[in-house]
């Protein structure tokens, strides 16, 4: 191969192949990106769907989610109108009625702030990390269900709120109490 073939790679490509390379080594298989809880990437072949039996009706439209190993999925189902403009800091209003089948198939935006210092995109790939987009129209849910009938518990999560979260420990820190609980 003479000198002008030869290619010498950047830090960055040497690490991604190197680690790419290792993985296969011990998985005994090509190496994949991870299937994400953050992107929901699927890297397999075969194991997503969207059947027609993984549509629901709501009160709002019809939405249209997927099956990924037996489970019915469905994100970012609009539960509440945008809260941008007009209906900034007020009261959730109900999302406005769609007459298509709605695909829930991402995730919904993330509220505007700033999640992370990385910026390039070897970065991203490295951590995994699909932020998404940033939007005040984020009044979504995610949905897992392995049926579309009968009755099933459901588990509700919430994600803590900072900003209130300060306020109380603020509120604690200045009537004396240094353990951050309210007093």
């Amino acid at each position: 191969m003479s000198d002008s073939a030869m290619r010498i790679l950047t830090r960055r490509e040497a690490l991604v192949l190197s680690a790419t390379a290792g993985m296969s080594m011990v998985a005994g298989q090509p190496a994949l990106a991870s299937d994400s809880i953050k992107t929901a990437a699927h890297q397999e072949p075969g194991n997503v769907s969207t059947p027609r039996s993984a549509i629901a009706k709501t009160q709002y439209g019809k939405v249209r989610g997927f099956v990924d190993g037996g489970v019915l999925t469905f994100k970012g189902v609009p539960y509440g109108a945008t809260t941008a403009g007009e209906n900034r800091w007020l009261a959730a209003k109900p999302p406005a009625p769609w007459a298509d089948e709605y695909p829930a198939l991402v995730y919904g935006a993330n509220c505007p702030q700033n999640l992370h210092t990385w910026t390039g995109i070897e970065q991203r790939f490295l951590f995994d990390w699909d932020d998404g987009w940033e939007s005040e129209d984020m009044l979504k849910l995610n949905i897992w269900t392995p049926s579309l009938t009968g009755k099933r518990p459901v588990m509700f999560y919430m994600h803590g709120d900072g900003v209130q979260l300060r306020v109380v420990i603020r509120a604690a820190v200045a009537r004396g109490r240094t353990d951050g609980a309210p007093s």
